[in-house]
Protein backbone atom coordinates (compact mmCIF):
# COMPACT_ATOMS: atom_id res chain seq x y z
CA UNK A 1 0.00 0.00 0.00
CA UNK A 2 2.70 2.47 0.43
CA UNK A 3 4.08 2.26 -2.36
CA UNK A 4 0.89 3.09 -3.98
CA UNK A 5 0.60 6.39 -2.08
CA UNK A 6 2.31 8.53 -4.43
CA UNK A 7 0.24 7.26 -7.17
CA UNK A 8 -3.41 7.74 -5.61
CA UNK A 9 -1.97 12.00 -4.70
CA UNK A 10 -0.84 11.93 -8.24
CA UNK A 11 -4.46 10.48 -8.93
CA UNK A 12 -5.94 13.44 -7.17
CA UNK A 13 -8.23 16.14 -9.18
CA UNK A 14 -6.21 18.86 -7.92
CA UNK A 15 -8.25 20.92 -10.57
CA UNK A 16 -11.52 20.63 -9.95
CA UNK A 17 -10.71 21.19 -6.12
CA UNK A 18 -8.93 24.31 -6.48
CA UNK A 19 -10.75 25.59 -10.27
CA UNK A 20 -14.28 24.56 -8.85
CA UNK A 21 -14.18 27.10 -5.65
CA UNK A 22 -12.46 29.67 -7.92
CA UNK A 23 -15.51 29.45 -10.78
CA UNK A 24 -18.28 29.75 -7.51
CA UNK A 25 -16.86 32.57 -6.57
CA UNK A 26 -16.51 34.24 -10.01
CA UNK A 27 -19.96 33.33 -10.46
CA UNK A 28 -21.27 34.76 -7.55
CA UNK A 29 -19.39 38.09 -8.34
CA UNK A 30 -21.15 38.25 -12.07
CA UNK A 31 -24.84 37.21 -9.90
CA UNK A 32 -23.71 40.14 -7.16
CA UNK A 33 -22.79 42.73 -10.26
CA UNK A 34 -25.79 41.85 -11.95
CA UNK A 35 -28.12 42.12 -8.71
CA UNK A 36 -26.80 45.74 -8.82
CA UNK A 37 -27.98 46.26 -12.76
CA UNK A 38 -31.61 44.65 -11.81
CA UNK A 39 -31.71 47.13 -8.23
CA UNK A 40 -31.21 50.13 -10.42
CA UNK A 41 -33.57 49.07 -13.63
CA UNK A 42 -36.38 48.10 -11.01
CA UNK A 43 -35.84 50.11 -8.01
CA UNK A 44 -34.20 53.71 -9.41
CA UNK A 45 -35.19 53.64 -12.62
CA UNK A 46 -39.22 53.50 -14.38
CA UNK A 47 -40.15 53.68 -18.22
CA UNK A 48 -41.90 56.69 -18.98
CA UNK A 49 -44.76 56.69 -22.04
CA UNK A 50 -42.42 56.67 -24.57
CA UNK A 51 -40.35 53.87 -23.50
CA UNK A 52 -37.54 56.09 -22.08
CA UNK A 53 -35.99 54.98 -18.76
CA UNK A 54 -35.85 58.08 -16.17
CA UNK A 55 -35.65 58.41 -12.26
CA UNK A 56 -37.84 57.14 -10.60
CA UNK A 57 -38.87 60.72 -8.11
CA UNK A 58 -40.60 60.28 -4.89
CA UNK A 59 -42.43 63.35 -3.74
CA UNK A 60 -42.06 65.04 0.09
CA UNK A 61 -44.61 67.34 0.78
CA UNK A 62 -43.97 69.19 4.50
CA UNK A 63 -44.49 72.82 6.16
CA UNK A 64 -41.24 74.80 5.93
CA UNK A 65 -40.34 77.19 8.55
CA UNK A 66 -38.94 80.24 7.85
CA UNK A 67 -37.76 83.60 9.79
CA UNK A 68 -38.78 86.79 8.45
CA UNK A 69 -37.57 89.96 10.83
CA UNK A 70 -39.39 93.12 10.35
CA UNK A 71 -38.70 95.90 11.50
CA UNK A 72 -39.44 97.36 15.00
CA UNK A 73 -42.51 99.83 16.17
CA UNK A 74 -40.28 103.03 15.84
CA UNK A 75 -36.91 103.80 14.23
CA UNK A 76 -34.06 102.41 16.04
CA UNK A 77 -36.20 99.41 17.86
CA UNK A 78 -34.52 96.45 17.32
CA UNK A 79 -36.04 94.01 14.50
CA UNK A 80 -39.24 91.65 15.89
CA UNK A 81 -38.60 87.65 14.48
CA UNK A 82 -41.66 86.20 13.25
CA UNK A 83 -42.02 82.92 11.07
CA UNK A 84 -44.04 81.86 8.28
CA UNK A 85 -44.90 78.61 7.80
CA UNK A 86 -44.65 77.71 3.84
CA UNK A 87 -46.10 74.46 2.58
CA UNK A 88 -43.70 73.12 0.39
CA UNK A 89 -42.34 69.66 -2.21
CA UNK A 90 -39.22 68.32 -2.35
CA UNK A 91 -38.31 65.98 -5.50
CA UNK A 92 -36.02 63.37 -4.77
CA UNK A 93 -34.66 60.53 -7.02
CA UNK A 94 -34.64 57.34 -5.55
CA UNK A 95 -31.23 56.30 -5.94
CA UNK A 96 -30.44 59.22 -4.64
CA UNK A 97 -32.01 58.15 -0.79
CA UNK A 98 -31.25 54.00 -1.09
CA UNK A 99 -28.25 52.43 -0.71
CA UNK A 100 -27.18 50.44 -3.85
CA UNK A 101 -26.10 47.00 -3.70
CA UNK A 102 -22.45 46.53 -4.64
CA UNK A 103 -21.17 43.05 -3.20
CA UNK A 104 -17.62 42.45 -4.07
CA UNK A 105 -15.44 39.82 -2.76
CA UNK A 106 -12.34 40.75 -0.87
CA UNK A 107 -10.68 37.47 -0.48
CA UNK A 108 -10.89 33.75 -1.51
CA UNK A 109 -8.77 30.94 0.85
CA UNK A 110 -9.07 26.94 0.06
CA UNK A 111 -7.32 24.79 2.37
CA UNK A 112 -7.18 21.86 0.92
CA UNK A 113 -5.40 18.28 3.18
CA UNK A 114 -5.21 14.88 2.16
CA UNK A 115 -3.70 12.61 4.47
CA UNK A 116 -3.55 8.72 4.16
CA UNK A 117 -2.38 6.01 6.79
CA UNK A 118 -1.37 2.58 6.02
CA UNK A 119 -0.48 0.13 8.73
CA UNK A 120 1.19 -3.62 7.21
CA UNK A 121 2.35 -5.78 10.25
CA UNK A 122 3.16 -9.71 9.10
CA UNK A 123 4.88 -11.82 11.96
CA UNK A 124 5.50 -15.80 11.74
CA UNK A 125 7.11 -17.91 14.10
CA UNK A 126 8.37 -22.07 14.57
CA UNK A 127 8.94 -24.01 17.27
CA UNK A 128 9.97 -27.91 16.92
CA UNK A 129 11.33 -30.37 19.56
CA UNK A 130 10.54 -34.28 18.55
CA UNK A 131 12.37 -37.11 20.66
CA UNK A 132 11.79 -40.59 20.27
CA UNK A 133 12.91 -43.88 22.03
CA UNK A 134 12.80 -47.59 20.74
CA UNK A 135 13.76 -50.41 23.21
CA UNK A 136 13.32 -54.31 21.61
CA UNK A 137 13.29 -57.49 24.39
CA UNK A 138 13.05 -60.42 22.08
CA UNK A 139 9.11 -61.05 20.94
CA UNK A 140 8.19 -57.67 22.33
CA UNK A 141 8.84 -54.17 21.15
CA UNK A 142 8.34 -51.09 23.10
CA UNK A 143 8.09 -47.66 21.79
CA UNK A 144 8.66 -44.37 23.38
CA UNK A 145 8.04 -40.92 21.48
CA UNK A 146 7.80 -37.53 22.95
CA UNK A 147 8.57 -33.69 21.60
CA UNK A 148 6.43 -30.82 20.45
CA UNK A 149 5.73 -28.15 18.01
CA UNK A 150 4.57 -24.68 17.50
CA UNK A 151 3.63 -22.41 14.45
CA UNK A 152 2.61 -18.96 14.65
CA UNK A 153 1.94 -16.86 12.45
CA UNK A 154 -0.25 -13.24 11.96
CA UNK A 155 -0.62 -10.30 9.67
CA UNK A 156 -1.81 -7.00 10.42
CA UNK A 157 -3.43 -4.12 7.86
CA UNK A 158 -4.44 -1.46 8.29
CA UNK A 159 -5.91 1.64 6.13
CA UNK A 160 -7.11 5.15 6.95
CA UNK A 161 -7.60 7.88 4.06
CA UNK A 162 -9.33 11.22 5.02
CA UNK A 163 -9.92 14.44 3.21
CA UNK A 164 -10.45 18.10 4.83
CA UNK A 165 -11.20 20.93 2.25
CA UNK A 166 -12.19 24.42 4.29
CA UNK A 167 -13.05 27.52 2.06
CA UNK A 168 -13.45 30.92 3.48
CA UNK A 169 -15.21 33.74 1.22
CA UNK A 170 -15.07 37.24 2.74
CA UNK A 171 -17.11 39.87 0.61
CA UNK A 172 -18.04 43.47 1.94
CA UNK A 173 -20.57 46.41 -0.08
CA UNK A 174 -17.63 47.96 -1.93
CA UNK A 175 -17.72 51.66 -3.25
CA UNK A 176 -19.73 52.83 -6.13
CA UNK A 177 -18.42 53.18 -9.34
CA UNK A 178 -16.66 56.39 -10.36
CA UNK A 179 -19.59 56.67 -13.17
CA UNK A 180 -22.15 55.78 -10.92
CA UNK A 181 -20.88 58.16 -8.15
CA UNK A 182 -21.22 61.02 -10.72
CA UNK A 183 -24.60 60.20 -11.89
CA UNK A 184 -25.41 60.52 -7.68
CA UNK A 185 -23.97 63.66 -7.64
CA UNK A 186 -25.82 65.27 -10.59
CA UNK A 187 -29.31 63.86 -8.59
CA UNK A 188 -27.93 65.61 -5.74
CA UNK A 189 -27.55 69.13 -7.43
CA UNK A 190 -31.11 68.60 -8.00
CA UNK A 191 -32.85 68.29 -4.89
CA UNK A 192 -34.37 71.55 -4.45
CA UNK A 193 -37.78 72.90 -1.93
CA UNK A 194 -40.77 74.11 -3.84
CA UNK A 195 -42.74 76.59 -2.62
CA UNK A 196 -46.78 75.48 -3.00
CA UNK A 197 -47.92 78.23 -1.79
CA UNK A 198 -46.92 81.74 0.55
CA UNK A 199 -48.04 80.12 3.57
CA UNK A 200 -49.15 81.52 6.96
CA UNK A 201 -46.98 84.20 9.11
CA UNK A 202 -46.81 83.21 12.75
CA UNK A 203 -46.28 85.94 14.44
CA UNK A 204 -44.72 85.79 18.10
CA UNK A 205 -46.37 87.27 21.05
CA UNK A 206 -45.64 91.23 20.72
CA UNK A 207 -45.08 93.31 24.10
CA UNK A 208 -47.50 95.72 25.17
CA UNK A 209 -47.56 98.23 27.57
CA UNK A 210 -51.40 98.57 28.67
CA UNK A 211 -51.46 100.71 31.64
CA UNK A 212 -48.89 102.79 33.89
CA UNK A 213 -49.47 104.04 37.44
CA UNK A 214 -48.11 107.57 37.30
CA UNK A 215 -48.46 109.34 33.62
CA UNK A 216 -47.53 113.06 34.89
CA UNK A 217 -44.54 113.86 36.91
CA UNK A 218 -43.90 117.51 38.24
CA UNK A 219 -40.69 119.38 37.04
CA UNK A 220 -37.78 119.31 39.96
CA UNK A 221 -39.03 115.89 41.43
CA UNK A 222 -36.04 113.95 41.83
CA UNK A 223 -37.00 110.30 41.11
CA UNK A 224 -40.72 108.45 40.53
CA UNK A 225 -41.61 104.83 41.47
CA UNK A 226 -44.18 103.52 37.84
CA UNK A 227 -45.41 100.22 38.02
CA UNK A 228 -45.89 99.16 34.31
CA UNK A 229 -48.70 96.33 33.24
CA UNK A 230 -48.82 94.97 30.28
CA UNK A 231 -48.49 91.69 27.92
CA UNK A 232 -45.37 89.65 27.09
CA UNK A 233 -42.85 91.53 28.98
CA UNK A 234 -40.35 88.41 28.81
CA UNK A 235 -37.23 89.48 29.65
CA UNK A 236 -37.37 93.53 29.75
CA UNK A 237 -34.24 94.60 29.86
CA UNK A 238 -33.21 98.37 28.54
CA UNK A 239 -35.31 100.86 29.33
CA UNK A 240 -35.26 104.23 28.84
CA UNK A 241 -35.62 107.29 26.33
CA UNK A 242 -33.37 106.99 23.76
CA UNK A 243 -34.56 110.51 20.93
CA UNK A 244 -32.68 114.43 21.97
CA UNK A 245 -35.91 115.40 23.24
CA UNK A 246 -35.79 113.16 26.57
CA UNK A 247 -32.75 114.54 27.67
CA UNK A 248 -32.37 114.59 31.47
CA UNK A 249 -34.83 112.05 31.35
CA UNK A 250 -33.93 108.11 32.88
CA UNK A 251 -35.41 105.18 33.16
CA UNK A 252 -34.20 102.09 35.58
CA UNK A 253 -35.55 98.81 35.86
CA UNK A 254 -36.34 97.96 39.51
CA UNK A 255 -35.48 94.17 40.60
CA UNK A 256 -37.77 94.31 43.44
CA UNK A 257 -40.24 93.40 42.90
CA UNK A 258 -39.16 90.70 40.53
CA UNK A 259 -40.13 91.81 36.87
CA UNK A 260 -42.88 89.12 35.15
CA UNK A 261 -44.51 88.83 31.39
CA UNK A 262 -47.21 91.08 32.89
CA UNK A 263 -46.29 93.69 35.79
CA UNK A 264 -42.55 95.24 36.31
CA UNK A 265 -41.43 98.28 38.14
CA UNK A 266 -39.43 101.03 36.79
CA UNK A 267 -38.01 104.59 38.50
CA UNK A 268 -37.81 107.75 36.43
CA UNK A 269 -35.30 110.19 37.56
CA UNK A 270 -35.23 114.11 36.04
CA UNK A 271 -31.66 115.55 35.77
CA UNK A 272 -31.95 118.94 36.95
CA UNK A 273 -29.40 121.95 35.97
CA UNK A 274 -28.89 123.35 32.25
CA UNK A 275 -28.71 119.88 31.67
CA UNK A 276 -31.93 118.79 33.23
CA UNK A 277 -35.20 118.14 31.90
CA UNK A 278 -37.49 119.66 30.08
CA UNK A 279 -41.10 120.42 30.03
CA UNK A 280 -42.80 118.25 27.65
CA UNK A 281 -43.81 114.79 26.43
CA UNK A 282 -41.15 111.82 27.04
CA UNK A 283 -41.24 108.59 25.42
CA UNK A 284 -40.44 105.62 27.83
CA UNK A 285 -39.14 102.04 26.13
CA UNK A 286 -39.06 98.85 27.26
CA UNK A 287 -37.00 96.38 25.18
CA UNK A 288 -38.14 92.59 25.75
CA UNK A 289 -37.63 89.53 23.53
CA UNK A 290 -41.14 89.70 22.01
CA UNK A 291 -40.38 93.48 20.99
CA UNK A 292 -39.99 96.97 22.12
CA UNK A 293 -43.15 97.87 24.08
CA UNK A 294 -43.43 101.96 24.86
CA UNK A 295 -45.96 104.53 26.63
CA UNK A 296 -45.90 108.30 27.25
CA UNK A 297 -45.17 110.31 30.18
CA UNK A 298 -45.61 114.60 31.03
CA UNK A 299 -43.40 116.67 32.43
CA UNK A 300 -45.33 119.51 33.69
CA UNK A 301 -44.13 122.90 35.58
Amino acid sequence: MADSVPAILQALPLEAIIGGPLQAAIKAQAMAANTTVDFIKNVGLKTDKNGDLVAQIVDFKFDRTLEENQPGARPGDPAISNYRIVPSKLSVPLLAIVPVPFIRIDDMTIDFEYKIHDVETSQRSEEGNIQGKVEVNYFAVKAELSGGYTNKSSNKRETDQSVTMRINVRASQDAIPEGLARVLDMMHEQLKVVPLETGALLTKPTAKILSISKTTIKLGTATTAIIVKGENLDRAAIIGPATPEDAGVTVTLNTTPAPTTTELSITVTLATGTAGAKVGEKTIRIYTENGTASAKIMIVE
